[in-house]
């Protein structure tokens, strides 16, 4: 049986703000995801809004809820919200220097 996740109010306001800082325009329909999930609307007008899918839709919310693939949170606020921590911001490893 499928989980019914649930955001917060308060997540999709904390959200809206981070959403303000995001570049990648990928990243962002994410967390705009989230953001109307929050807001109470359901998957089907989510996907409907944003042009997608509701189970790409259903997939990025079970993702953000379970702390995966790169939602990040720190000290429980999202500080930086990414989905892909090299496509949102470019984060290079400092691999191969010495």
């Amino acid at each position: 049986m499928p989980r019914r996740y649930v955001v917060s109010k308060e997540e999709a306001l904390e959200i809206e703000e981070a959403r303000k800082t995001i570049r990648d325009k990928r990243v962002d329909k994410r967390l705009h995801v989230i953001q109307l999930r929050g807001e109470g609307l359901k998957n089907p007008a989510i996907a409907e809004k944003l042009d997608t899918s509701a189970a790409v839709v259903s997939h990025w919310i079970s993702a953000y809820k379970q702390k995966e693939r790169g939602f990040l949170t720190i000290s429980g606020r999202i500080n930086k919200p990414y989905f892909m921590e090299r496509a949102c911001y470019g984060t290079k490893t400092n691999e191969g220097k010495g």
